[in-house]
């Protein structure tokens, strides 16, 4: 699966509100490394009101080739390979909560 690595600390706007990414890095697990943003949500506006924003970590999966390509708009590419088994994204889930203190963590 091909990953678009995005610039750093630019507020993205959606439907419901924003976000920021504001870390993109990487964790050695078992000779492999598996790539993962830490960001935060702006105000965020729902159907029943308004909310401060929230952190999270959203982890792309194991990286099978770091930005070998760009994308027509210049940004770097990698290739990366989804987590599927439940026992490592377990595993990794504590290492990044641990680690960022963030609990709310996503698996592509």
């Amino acid at each position: 699966m091909d990953y678009t690595h995005s610039p750093l600390g630019e507020e993205v706007e959606a439907i419901g509100g924003s976000y920021i990414i504001d870390t993109e890095d990487c964790l050695a697990y078992e000779g492999k490394q598996v790539l993962y943003l830490v960001g935060g949500t702006g105000f965020m506006r729902s159907c029943c009101s308004p909310t401060l924003g929230l952190r999270y970590i959203s982890v792309p999966g194991f990286v099978k080739t770091w930005q070998h390509k760009n994308n027509a708009d210049g940004y770097p590419v990698s290739d990366i390979e989804p987590i599927r088994d439940d026992n490592i994204r377990k595993t990794v889930r504590k290492i990044l909560s641990d680690l960022h203190g963030v609990t709310n963590i996503e698996f592509w």
